[in-house]
């Protein structure tokens, strides 16, 4: 846990966890590789607080384990779950991660923003049942998560030095819009397919807008400085 309050360590503690870490949030990268240090088991599964693992999901691991057919590293298909549903529908959109892994062959990077588990060495396999995502609880909740990503999306692309381009900010929102909503099949799932669509597209836009006010924050105070 990082700090949280929304009483994470009180229901962690109610469902048999007999210990709870604490650790400075510090980047979604190193909070995950923090966590593996703390790991005394030879394999690791990731699993989100807004991830399910499904009961199928859970029989294949079972399966896989006992026949000791696993290779280093497993990638695991994701399926997003809208509010209020008890299952993805036809067409939601989906990725693909490694999320069950040895700790000898694989494990996060280090990245503040994008953690992804690196394989050093041996095979990946694909399992073939899924995990739920739960991640729009609520639009309220949408909103204030892509908002807090998004600050850590642009200081990174700030110290990064990466620039954003007058172009790039005027066409972003649009063809983010249509790889939402075509690409990601977002037209299957009705009108909360075209919000979805709408709030990716915001998402997109605003860690670029964010980027841009960095510079353009610096540009002003370097200004003032040779002015006075």
């Amino acid at each position: 846990d990082s700090g949280s309050d929304d009483d994470t360590v009180k229901v962690a503690k109610a469902h048999g966890a007999t210990q709870v870490v604490y650790n400075a949030f510090k980047g979604y990268g190193q909070q995950k590789r923090y966590a593996e240090h703390l790991c005394s088991s030879d394999w690791i599964l990731n699993l989100d607080a807004d991830e399910e693992v499904t009961e199928a999901l859970r029989d294949e691991i079972m399966m896989l384990f006992s026949r000791n057919v696993l290779e280093a590293a497993c990638r695991i298909r994701i399926k997003d779950v809208l509010p209020y549903e008890d299952q993805p529908r036809l067409g939601a959109y989906s990725y693909n991660q490694i999320r069950l892994y040895q700790r000898k062959c694989a494990s996060f990077n280090d990245s503040t923003v994008h953690d992804v588990v690196v394989v050093k060495h041996g095979k990946t396999q694909q399992l073939s049942k899924l995990m739920y995502h739960r991640s729009k609880r609520s639009y309220r909740f949408q909103v204030f998560k892509l908002n807090r990503y998004s600050d850590m999306q642009a200081e990174d692309y700030y110290k990064k030095g990466r620039k954003v381009s007058t172009i790039r900010l005027l066409l972003e929102p649009l063809l983010s819009f249509l790889k939402s909503y075509f690409f990601r099949r977002d037209f299957m799932l009705g009108i909360d397919g075209f919000i979805n669509s709408l709030m990716y597209s915001f998402s997109r836009t605003i860690r670029l807008a964010k980027c841009r006010e960095y510079y353009k924050r610096e540009a002003y105070l370097e200004s003032n400085k040779h002015e006075s």
